[in-house]
């Protein structure tokens, strides 16, 4: 008797959300696994805490929560943010990569608000895993996402009624929940670093209408002015030339440099504050 062939992997589908209002609302949102990209420059200065030795953050949904928090936590949490790209007064950081880099950060824990970053990590809460990406760390958390794909999505047979949610979206912060370039092009890194990790795997991926604009955006860019100058092109590298801060674009825009990929792994007590910690889910 011939043994049954094994059922076909079905292909992996993958869409960029160009802001976070623009990610798809349903009872299935928890099927989804997201990445969730603010490249200048909260995702990158995620990567960079854990880089750097922090053992927890936790993301406020804004300035005003994580000063609460640090009073009701206490004094050893370091309290990291910014209100206009800068370091408001009573902040012991900023969301300066340069800055925190420097920073002693070694078993410490870190209490972080933004203006965009953070609010996009809240908008995907209850989605099935929540990663934050960056070019730092393109390469892992694209192999990290893949990884959290369902035992059904994985031996699911061709064939059946297409899924209306895709498997893996890219959700760029923007500003004022409006696209962004700099957020734009990195999602377009990452949709790259998916499509080529899923293929080692040995599996299709069907790219979703935003995600091939981000691809290409990304893939222009690169060929024009390769990614630092192309960042320095947005409104939000602007910004930070305008505080001082342009040389966080150096660590905004490295790619591939580190295998940390910072996850949201809950909530804390509160109720409010999302739970980041480092991933060790890649091989």
């Amino acid at each position: 008797m011939t043994p049954a062939t094994p059922a076909p992997h079905p292909p992996i589908t993958v869409d960029v959300a160009l802001a976070p209002t623009a990610r798809e609302r349903s009872e299935r949102h928890t099927n989804v696994t997201y990445i969730v990209v603010d490249v200048i420059r909260a995702t990158t200065s995620l990567c960079i805490f854990f880089e750097y030795g922090c053992n927890q953050v936790l993301v406020a949904p804004s300035v005003a929560a994580a000063r609460a928090a640090r009073t009701r936590l206490g004094p050893r949490w370091v309290l990291a943010g910014e209100v206009g790209g800068a370091r408001p007064d009573d902040f012991d950081l900023g969301n300066s990569p340069a800055e925190i880099a420097g920073a002693a950060l070694a078993g410490r824990d870190v209490l972080f608000a933004t203006t965009n970053g953070t609010r996009a990590l809240h908008a995907c809460t209850g989605g099935h895993a929540i990663f934050a990406g960056s070019f730092r760390n393109a390469a892992a958390v694209a192999t990290t996402a893949l990884a959290t794909l369902s035992e059904e999505n994985a031996r699911a047979p061709i064939g059946e009624p297409e899924d209306p949610q895709p498997d893996i979206v890219v959700v760029c912060a923007g500003r004022d929940d409006k696209p962004t370039y700099d957020d734009t092009l990195c999602a377009g890194y990452l949709v790259r670093k998916l499509t080529e990790a899923a293929h080692a795997m040995g599996r299709d991926i069907i790219l979703r209408e935003n995600a091939p604009l981000a691809f290409d955006a990304a893939a222009g860019a690169e060929a024009l002015w390769g990614y630092r100058n192309a960042l320095a092109r947005s409104e939000a590298a602007r910004a930070i030339a305008r505080i001082g801060l342009s040389g966080d674009l150096d660590w905004c825009a490295a790619t591939n440099v580190t295998q940390v990929v910072p996850q949201v792994t809950g909530v804390d007590a509160s109720g409010e504050l999302l739970i980041i910690e480092p991933t060790s889910m890649l091989a």
